[in-house]
């Protein structure tokens, strides 16, 4: 049984004891109204009196320590909400810089690599550039060979 269920039963009984006391009372009172001499039965009527304030002020103690319990319950509730409340702020606050951050990171992380990737097509070009003379070179220096085979065997 939860607490809340525990305070409602409590309540109940709280209930029961106020109006039972209430009951005992208004009996005698009844029967003190109802001509029955105060003096001859004093003390059946002192008895009857006295369990009833006893029922209605235990009931009324119990009352107030339920509703203090529930005050406390309560406060302790929305303080709770409110560390939480703070917490996911905070947290909140924590992955929005994290967020800056990684942006700012992968900006700059992006920048880098364009500047490399140019970098590398730049490079790429030359060693073309490269290729093709040294291409170029060896054919002539085969065409050349040729021609050298050519004269000496002309010769």
């Amino acid at each position: 049984m939860d607490q809340k269920h525990k305070i409602e039963l409590t309540k109940l009984k709280i209930e029961l004891l106020i109006l039972t006391g209430l009951g005992i009372l208004l009996i005698e009172i009844f029967y003190y109204f109802r001509g029955v001499p105060f003096w001859d039965n004093v003390f059946d009527w002192f008895i009857g009196m006295t369990i009833a304030l006893i029922l209605i002020s235990y009931a009324i103690s119990k009352t107030s320590k339920i509703l203090a319990k529930e005050t406390y319950l309560k406060y302790n509730l929305e303080q709770k909400r409110n560390d939480l409340e703070k917490e996911v702020k905070n947290q909140t606050k924590e992955l929005e810089e994290a967020r800056k951050g990684l942006e700012k990171m992968v900006s700059e992380r992006t920048k880098e690599l364009k500047k490399t990737v140019g970098a590398l097509q730049n490079k790429n070009q030359q060693l073309k550039l490269i290729e093709k003379m040294v291409t170029d070179r060896e054919l002539k220096m085969i065409e050349l060979k040729k021609e050298i085979e050519k004269i000496k065997n002309k010769n």
